[in-house]
C-alpha cells in the first residue's frame, strides 16, 4: 500500500499532501531505488510507522530503511509486545500448523495500524 502511494504520486499533478506509510513492505523494496518504493519526496509530508523489521535471521515483513521525514521505530522496530515469541513461531512450523504460522509472522506487521 505505502509503496503504491508513492508510485502514485509520481503521475500525479499536484503533491500530495500526506502519505502515512503503515510498516512499508520490506522484501523486494529494502535498498531499492527511490522510484520503486516510499520516500519522503513523495508528498509534502510523509510519516512512517516501523513494526516489524527483523522477526528473524535479519529479515521481517517491513522495510528497514527510513523513509519519510519522521520515522517511528515502535519497539525499535522489531518484535511487537503481545505478539508471540520466535519460539512459538517455530512450534508452529515444526508442528505443521501453517495458519498459526502465518498469523504469529504477520502479527508485528499489523500492529502498525492499530498504532496509526
Amino acid at each position: 500500500g505505502a509503496h503504491t502511494c508513492g508510485t502514485a504520486s509520481n503521475v500525479v499533478d499536484n503533491q500530495l499532501a500526506r502519505i502515512s506509510g503503515l510498516d512499508p513492505a520490506g522484501p523486494y523494496f529494502e535498498g531499492t531505488t527511490s522510484v520503486v518504493r516510499l520516500d519522503q519526496t513523495d508528498a509534502k509530508f510523509v510519516d512512517v510507522i516501523h513494526t516489524n523489521t527483523e522477526i528473524a535471521l535479519g529479515m521481517g515483513l517491513g522495510l528497514k530503511d527510513q523513509s519519510g521525514h519522521v520515522d517511528f521505530y515502535v519497539n525499535g522496530g522489531q518484535h511487537q509486545p503481545g505478539c508471540p515469541s520466535m519460539t512459538s513461531l517455530f512450534g508452529s512450523l515444526l508442528g505443521g500448523q501453517s495458519e498459526a504460522m502465518v498469523e504469529q509472522t504477520s502479527c508485528s506487521h499489523a500492529r502498525a495500524h492499530g498504532y496509526f
